[in-house]
């Protein structure tokens, strides 16, 4: 105590005290608080790649939930593969495929397994227990953590062993509290069906727990028990709608349109459940391409149900809108989108139900009706996510209709848009804001103004795009203008590049990347359950906000052999985005989104053509497929390069080759003949290639027939007009894709030569 009072009078000495005791005053150090944690983590890539030494076979096995194939070729490892990591999966395969006493002798192993979450590993370990030694089981059942996605799963194997030992008891609770969830939670199918044979089918509470099985859990491997079970007890037409929904989200649309139909007569009323029914009903219908029943399902519905809880309405009307608009209807899908905007106002359909109004009439050739209704959009829903879309039409429209001034006004206002709402309508208003200060007339688009700041303008317009978005379409564009009017502006920018070397790591924020879901999923991830991982992800508190944050689980769902449908996820992601929002590891982000797949094979189809580059080609494959080769689209389209058997057929006989559509499928067929078919529309439409993708998408026929239309207009006027919604964007979404390739794996020049199409889209 003595030393303490000392310490602290040292602090009221005064001014002449000793220096001997200025010296410890001065040498003393108060205690300094612990730094914050960063809020940031370095994530190491490595880190990310699966913990076990997956075959190809095994791999596919386990992301297809092939659980027997996946154990016995697990089970046919070296004893060198023998690995904790490895007796999990292979466990948990043997679980799956009820073949849960062959993992006994992994029990050891297994508990080693410490790069799996606790809660899994025990749950695991109590499901193989449950088959040999049953009471052992209920220690490690019950000690999943009541927040892991594997609980209700758990509890019902608990109950399944309770029952087993007779302690009913104990049992029946457990399974209730398992029903208690929401919705159609792992293992609600399962305590389902057991209630509903411990109640009886005679008792209405048994009843009502296969009902609620029946009319959520459609397609689980409990379904078909719990319709047998249900036979002869018929369903309302409420419980009818429930379950064709179920059907519908599984895609069983034929299950959804069958069992619809058959209570449409009797869904009465202005209800969330007759709403769901027929809105069930019509989207089933869209979804199997059946455009005259989906109009005929939907038609009045969004009236209806304008009350009706659910949303069912307003997505009634959109949809209704959608496919009256595909079956050619423009005005009655021009009025099915207004009519949606003013009844659902408040609704997020609603904005994008005016900008589609507008696109609508202006195929049906009303263009001052569409630009009335993108002005109502514009002013009514300020922050609209269809915003840009809709401001790039009505300025468009503007020059159009003879009004460079209104057209360039607008266009100004336009790219000074975020870019990550809309980021090709916000560069379109960038660059046609250059490109109307120096051609503004369309009764003369090739004629320049005599005003030297107008030109400085819009060389310094177009100079600043390509620096900034060097990676999209209208960077094409805007170097093109340049190579003609600042040679020496185009000469800087093409410089080779350099591939800066991959990151090594990930910079994640620290609160999403400690989530003990993200990380559990992470885990799964990482052994091969790709779905369990998935379903751990979902239940994460914050989703992923940046583009490092994304890639970082891109990554894992790739190495975990889910790469088809992780590259969909990124791709969609990545719409909103672009390249300079991804900040300073972008190049490594893109690479993940854009992956080289079959580019090997790309390059090889395309080698005998010199008409275009081989990477045109490969960005048309991943844009037509997402490089899914067993992919067929709704119309009828073929595998990586989206061939229409007709098409097919005629340009197989060009190469001597005979082709069946089940060939479509094959990467060395179908590769060739769409490398083929694109140089065909290169080579009858003057070797551009803003035309050829346009007649990749739409046909020759109509290249030639809007040209005959609007004349030979320069080529970013032609792109603009293209009056099909699909086409025009498709022919910007592959150019900005080939761009961007270039840059991601490409040395060389960095833009495409194609200064020649600047004034006309056909030169001669």
């Amino acid at each position: 105590m003595r030393n303490a009072l000392l310490a602290l009078s040292l602090f009221a000495l005064p001014a002449c005290a000793a220096p001997t005791e200025e010296r410890a005053v001065s040498e003393y150090q108060a205690p300094q608080p612990p730094p914050a944690p960063s809020p940031f983590v370095e994530v190491e890539r490595a880190e990310l790649r699966s913990l076990g030494s997956w075959s190809q076979a095994e791999q596919d096995a386990l992301r297809a939930r092939r659980w027997d194939a996946a154990a016995t070729l697990l089970l046919a490892e070296a004893d060198a593969a023998r690995t904790p990591v490895w007796a999990y999966v292979t466990a948990w395969s043997l679980v799956h495929a009820d073949r849960a006493p062959e993992a006994e002798a992994l029990l050891p192993l297994l508990a080693q397994a410490e790069a799996l979450p606790p809660s899994w590993r025990r749950a695991l370990e109590g499901e193989v227990l449950a088959a040999i030694r049953p009471v052992d089981a209920l220690e490690p059942l019950g000690a999943v953590d009541a927040g892991s996605a594997f609980w209700a799963r758990a509890q019902v194997q608990r109950a399944e062993v309770l029952l087993s030992l007779a302690r009913t008891s104990e049992a029946w609770p457990i399974y209730e509290a398992v029903l208690g969830q929401e919705g159609c939670a792992p293992g609600v199918p399962a305590a389902a069906l057991a209630l509903g044979r411990h109640w009886g089918v005679e008792q209405p509470a048994g009843v009502a727990a296969l009902r609620r099985a029946w009319t959520q859990c459609a397609g689980t491997e409990e379904d078909q028990e719990v319709v047998a079970l249900l036979r002869g007890r018929p369903a309302t037409w409420q419980e009818a709608g429930l379950r064709a929904e179920a059907l519908m989200s599984t895609g069983d649309y034929d299950g959804a349109i069958a069992l619809a139909e058959s209570k449409r007569a009797a869904a009465e009323g202005d209800g969330e459940d007759a709403c769901r029914l027929i809105f069930t009903l019509g989207r089933s219908h869209y979804k199997r391409n059946h455009l005259s029943a989906t109009v005929s399902s939907l038609q009045g519905l969004g009236e209806r149900c304008a009350q009706a809880a659910g949303g069912y309405g307003a997505k009634a009307m959109y949809l209704l809108g959608t496919a009256q608009f595909r079956k050619g209807q423009h005005r009655e899908a021009a009025a099915t989108y207004v009519k949606m905007a003013a009844l659902y106002a408040d609704d997020s359909y609603a904005d994008d139900g005016l900008t589609r109004a507008g696109i609508a009439l202006q195929e049906a050739g009303d263009l001052a009706g569409a630009r009335a209704l993108w002005q109502q959009g514009l002013e009514r829903y300020p922050a609209g996510d269809t915003v840009p879309e809709s401001t790039w039409r009505l300025a468009f429209s503007y020059y159009l209709d003879g009004q460079p001034e209104e057209a360039l006004k607008i266009a100004r206002s336009l790219g000074a848009l975020p870019l990550d709402g809309d980021p090709v309508h916000v560069l379109a208003g960038r660059y046609w804001e250059a490109r109307w200060t120096l051609y503004p007339q369309v009764a003369d688009p090739t004629v320049a103004v005599a005003d030297p700041a107008a030109r400085a303008a819009a060389i310094a317009g177009w100079e600043a795009l390509c620096r900034e978005h060097p990676t999209s379409f209208y960077a094409i564009l805007a170097f093109s203008r340049l190579q003609e009017l600042a040679p020496e502006v185009a000469s800087a920018l093409d410089q080779p590049r350099i591939a800066p070397e991959p990151a090594t790591t990930w910079t994640v924020s620290r609160s999403f990347w400690e989530d003990p879901h993200l990380q559990t999923g992470l885990s799964l991830m990482r052994v091969g359950l790709v779905q369990e991982g998935l379903a751990e992800w979902g239940r994460a508190a914050e989703a992923p906000q940046t583009g490092e944050e994304m890639a970082a689980l891109i990554e894992a769902r790739i190495d975990a052999g889910d790469w088809l449908f992780a590259h969909d996820a990124f791709r969609q992601w990545l719409k909103h985005g672009p390249p300079p929002s991804l900040g300073p590891k972008a190049h490594d982000i893109l690479r993940v989104g854009y992956p080289d797949r079959y580019w090997p094979e790309v390059q090889a189809a395309a080698a005998p053509y010199s008409r275009y580059e081989p990477r045109l080609f490969h960005a048309l494959v991943r844009e037509e497929s997402n490089f899914n080769k067993d992919i067929r689209s709704f119309a009828g389209a073929w595998g990586l390069s989206q061939l229409m058997p007709a098409t097919a057929q005629q340009t197989a006989g060009w190469l001597g080759m005979k082709v069946t559509n089940a060939d479509l499928v094959r990467p060395e067929v179908n590769l060739p003949i769409g490398a083929k078919y694109l140089d065909a529309m290169h080579k009858q439409l003057a070797d551009s290639p803003y035309l050829a993708l346009a007649a990749y998408n739409a046909g020759a026929g109509r290249q030639r027939q809007w040209l005959g239309a609007w004349g030979n207009v320069p080529t970013d006027e032609y792109v603009e007009r293209i009056p099909f919604r699909e086409t025009r964007e498709y022919v910007k979404r592959v150019m900005g894709t080939w761009q961007l390739y270039r840059y991601a794996f490409d040395g060389g020049s960095a833009y495409p030569d194609l200064i020649r199409y600047n004034h006309q889209a056909q030169p001669e």
